[in-house]
């Protein structure tokens, strides 16, 4: 069923990103709209075949192939340069046709500095909101994340809503959560020149909740989450810690955009799309070895030893992982412990999105064996090793014991 509402035309960034090509794949599936994509790439051939390929990890019968010849335009630009890479005269074309502007476009590394960021995240959204003042509508749509609390994440008497947004946090060794602040900002201050804006915050984004599509290597992120998983099922430890762990699937992240920018009664209104279903990492760990990985969880104090020494190996051979570089970041340069965290709410979100027929698949076991599946058919995760009923069930009946879980959503 199409949404009648929603804009005739959409202009949308970051297509070729997980987020993007889901957020594509929606917009065919549910809307009449005209889109265009900004694309990178070699040429205008090369930028059309990187949006498709997104789009068919997420399409992968071919289904939408028709909507996409007759109603998607891919252009070749930047949003890192001047009239974001556009020719004054297609600039101003898609200016006046655009009706809503989607910024989806990022730097999410959560390992480069910030004078890599900041080109694209905030540069880039400056220029955007450049674009958007010019459209007739003056909408958009600004893709930030639920981590602007900055090191207020580690802070277990935060409860951050949506509703929040400066709490005097800092972002030292945070560089990516910085630029998405700063960002954030600059929208907000946009609404004083007549910019209409509603921002989203994702929480950690993982695959599709029904196929577990993931677009592993059809995008440059660095897919830290799935990395996580990874690095726990080949070296069989992770550090013990009870902070709450965000799984969230991109199409509830894709769907929850569309169907909150349909409408004209929601301008300035801020989302959270994590997932309703509070769970902490030791519990998504556990979940892991329910379906079969002998994970073992250590000490935080006893695993960053082992890092440090260089102990963290797979069959007994030192292991390295964009997830061990973070942790060497976060536990030795930054001082981060990761056994306890703030709380993201989204239940305004969760309750609005209900509303529209809009739900989150929960954090269980289907889910994460779905997403498993999926990495393993793909070659990214290994087989599971056994089934260990025993230890499952014991780490469920520990990690209940350890930590109460809050309504609400996760870190």
């Amino acid at each position: 069923m199409k949404l009648e509402t929603f804009p005739k035309t959409v202009f949308l960034t970051g297509a070729t990103g997980v987020l993007g090509g889901s957020i594509l794949k929606d917009l065919l599936q549910s809307t009449s709209s005209h889109i265009y994509c900004l694309a990178r790439g070699n040429d205008l051939a090369n930028c059309r075949e990187r949006v498709r390929a997104i789009l068919h990890v997420y399409d992968s019968n071919g289904a939408l192939e028709a909507e996409f010849l007759s109603r998607v335009t891919v252009l070749r630009g930047d949003v890192t340069q001047d009239r974001l890479g556009l020719s004054a005269s297609t600039f101003a074309e898609l200016q006046s046709h655009t009706n809503l502007t989607i910024h989806a476009a990022a730097n999410t590394s959560l390992l480069h500095k910030y004078q890599r960021l900041e080109p694209i995240n905030v540069q880039g959204t400056g220029r955007v909101i450049e674009f958007c003042l010019g459209t007739a509508e003056k909408n958009l749509v600004y893709v930030s994340t639920f981590t602007v609390m900055g090191d207020k994440t580690f802070d277990n008497s935060v409860r951050f809503q949506e509703t929040d947004y400066d709490l005097g946090q800092g972002f030292e060794y945070m560089n990516y959560q910085r630029s998405k602040f700063r960002a954030e900002a600059m929208v907000r201050e946009a609404k004083e020149r007549g910019l209409k804006w509603r921002i989203f915050r994702p929480g950690q984004i993982y695959g599709d909740s029904i196929t577990g599509a993931y677009p592993h290597s059809e995008t440059q992120a660095t897919g830290l989450f799935y990395d996580l998983f990874k690095t726990a099922m080949d070296t069989r430890v992770m550090p013990e810690s009870y902070i709450h762990y965000d799984v969230v699937p991109v199409d509830y992240v894709s769907r929850g955009i569309i169907a909150l920018s349909a409408g004209a009664d929601n301008f300035f209104d801020v989302y959270h799309l994590t997932n309703p279903d509070a769970k902490t990492f030791a519990q998504v760990m556990g979940l892991l070895r329910e379906i079969g990985y002998a994970i073992d969880l250590l000490p935080e104090e006893v695993y960053k030893q082992k890092l440090q020494r260089g102990e963290i190996t797979k069959h007994g051979k030192p292991y390295m992982s964009t997830m061990l570089k973070a942790f060497n970041l976060w536990y030795f340069t930054s001082k981060i412990s990761f056994y306890d965290s703030a709380t993201t709410d989204c239940e305004y979100t969760r309750s609005k999105l209900e509303k529209l027929g809009v739900t989150c698949a929960p954090i269980n076991r289907k889910l994460i064996e779905t997403y498993v599946d999926a990495g393993i058919r793909e070659g990214y995760f290994p087989s599971p090793t056994h089934s260990d009923s025993y230890n499952a069930t014991r780490t469920q009946a520990v990690f209940s014991a350890n930590l109460p879980i809050e309504q609400g959503c996760l870190i």
